[in-house]
């Protein structure tokens, strides 16, 4: 990480800004700008007693500061590198301190050593962070999110951890003692070798899926009711979410619905060109505009040729044509890969990520089993649309993505650049563009031996692409075969995505939601333009093309916004392949 040092006028004003800060209850209040610390060098800073109240720390090298009896309330620190630092008594109650990713085994948000005694922790969100051997003694963590959490030999007595998510946190050799657990959810736990003596465990969730081994405890641990440490499972059993059922479908297509038209209106109010926010209250026109030219540009997709991904507009238009399909078909391969025997995956690898539909599947489809995604996408603009769905307290998915992309992966290869990855699982979905139908079988295979470098042993890829892109597909089948990779599908065969649905002709459900937020652009638009929709000129060719009118439909109302496409002859083709090696 390279951070942003900080010279002595900005020293000045930090120390300004934090004398406003101590008087006042919020950044707004003070008249701050939350982000002005991101990403700054604060190595040694002296912060005691600092209110901080709901500033952005992302990335923020705060590694020796001292931050004792400071106000970190909503406080997101993404990334900061707190080791060592002195959080004695501070107040992070709702703060966010996600950092999870776990790049060659090393936490990007280290914690390790760090003094948090007596601090104030409840509701935080800590996924994966490193507090090895941190000092969290009489701290407060109720309802916190501390999933996949490094807390090896860190002392923890006495904390309160009642109704915390420790799902698959490593609590190795901890110091537990008095410590409340009460309500928390120890879901694959490991409490090896931790000292739970005078620890109250009643109530908690999944302990007999816990990692108990050389545990210790007294007579006054509090244990649930004729639980037996000595017979408790050593690791946990995830629980994957069956929506075969069309009640269950039902349900499925409401939260796409919920959770995709929450992902737009953020995107729309968050987008920036040329450096300026524009928001949709005061500035709907020029969002408009942007969706114009996204609908125009992506309607190339319709005649065999790559749009330009980075225009504003695509996303939004990519939502709500294509993405609740994808995340409808990644969920229905992802069904079928869980009945041949594929493996929960721990570490995947979204190439071509997009608008996110493989970290949505997996959100919507597994529970309870900690499953982290790099996703790599060359947009910008998809990227962006991506970091807007929202990271709710619950999810066990976590996604880091990076501006990557599949020519990019064949040069770090080729450069000797990739190291030796840890992806059980690669995950491709409609990323073969048009302009891979021309290469010769040499790309192939490098691209091939590139993913033999990123994966693990018997790792799995999935590709999901539409029956259109078959000659491709083949090339690729063609090249996992020749580089060691077995097919899982029957004879050999493409899987079809019709053929995975049951029911399918009941699965083209309508969401409502993003059909009335279509149907309210499609009247502004519509109103804009009547005369020149009335005669199709040439004036309106320039702000539609014929094929830019497919979204709208060829009334005032749009299409409906669905999760299939019922069309008979619209089908997906699915390879699986295991690497063999």
């Amino acid at each position: 990480m390279i951070y942003r040092e900080m010279n002595d006028s900005e020293c000045q004003r930090l120390q300004i800004l934090l004398d406003k800060l101590k008087n006042s209850s919020t950044n707004e209040e003070a008249n701050v700008d939350p982000f002005f610390l991101v990403n700054c060098d604060l190595r040694g800073f002296d912060l005691k007693g600092a209110n901080l109240t709901g500033l952005y720390l992302s990335s923020v090298n705060l590694s020796g500061a001292d931050l004792s009896n400071a106000i970190l309330k909503d406080v997101k620190l993404w990334g900061a590198d707190l080791s060592n630092a002195n959080l004695v008594e501070a107040c992070l109650d709702g703060a966010s301190l996600c950092g999870g990713v776990f790049i060659d085994s090393a936490g990007i948000f280290p914690l390790s050593g760090a003094n948090l005694s007596g601090a104030n922790l409840s509701n935080a969100s800590l996924w994966g962070a490193n507090l090895s051997e941190a000092n969290l003694s009489q701290a407060q963590l109720k309802n916190s999110y501390l999933c996949g959490a490094y807390l090896v030999d860190a002392n923890l007595s006495s904390a309160n951890f009642s109704g915390a998510d420790l799902t698959e946190a490593k609590l190795n050799g901890a110091d537990l003692s008095g410590a409340d657990l009460s309500k928390s959810n120890l879901l694959g736990t490991n409490l090896s070798r931790a000292n739970l003596n005078n620890a109250n465990l009643e109530e908690t969730e999944n302990l007999d899926h816990a990692n108990l081994n050389n545990a210790t405890y007294n007579d006054a641990t509090k244990l649930p009711k004729d639980f037996s440490p000595q017979e408790v499972a050593m690791t946990a059993a995830p629980t994957v979410i069956n929506f075969n059922s069309d009640l269950s479908y039902e349900r499925l297509c409401k939260k796409i619905d919920e959770y995709l038209i929450e992902a737009i209106e953020n995107y729309c109010q968050s987008i920036k060109i040329n450096s300026k926010c524009i928001k949709i209250d005061d500035e709907t026109q020029v969002i408009d505009e942007l969706i114009i030219e996204g609908i125009n540009e992506l309607s190339k997709l319709r005649k065999g040729k790559d749009p330009d991904y980075d225009m504003w507009g695509i996303p939004v238009v990519y939502a709500f044509k294509y993405l609740p399909r994808k995340i409808t078909a990644v969920i229905a391969v992802l069904s079928h890969y869980f009945q041949i025997g594929g493996a929960i995956p721990r570490r995947v690898l979204d190439i071509g990520s997009g608008t996110d539909a493989v970290s949505i599947a997996l959100y919507f489809y597994i529970q309870k089993s900690l499953i982290e995604v790099i996703a790599f996408e060359p947009s910008k603009a998809m990227r962006t649309f991506a970091n807007n769905f929202s990271s709710k307290k619950g999810s066990y998915v976590f996604t880091k993505r990076f501006e990557r992309s599949v020519d990019d992966l064949i040069d770090r290869y080729e450069k000797g650049q990739i190291k030796k990855g840890s992806f059980d699982l690669v995950m491709m979905s409609s990323v073969l563009q048009n302009r891979f139908k021309n290469k010769e079988e040499e790309w192939w295979t490098t691209f091939i031996k590139a993913l033999n470098e990123v994966t693990t042993k018997n790792a799995n890829l999935i590709l999901i692409e539409p029956k259109m892109k078959e000659e491709m597909l083949n090339k690729m089948r063609e090249s996992l075969t020749d580089c060691g990779w077995v097919s899982l599908c029957e004879k050999d065969e493409f899987l079809k995505l019709r053929n995975m649905l049951p029911n399918v002709e009941n699965k083209n459900h309508e969401l409502t939601r993003m059909t009335e937020w279509l149907g309210q652009l499609n009247g502004r638009i519509f109103h804009r333009y009547d005369d020149l929709l009335s005669d199709r000129s040439d004036e309106l060719e320039s702000k539609f093309t014929k094929d830019g009118l497919w979204l709208f439909g060829t009334g005032n109302n749009p299409y409906p916004v669905t999760t299939w496409n019922d069309k008979k002859d619209y089908d997906e083709y699915i390879l699986i392949f295991r690497k063999q090696q």
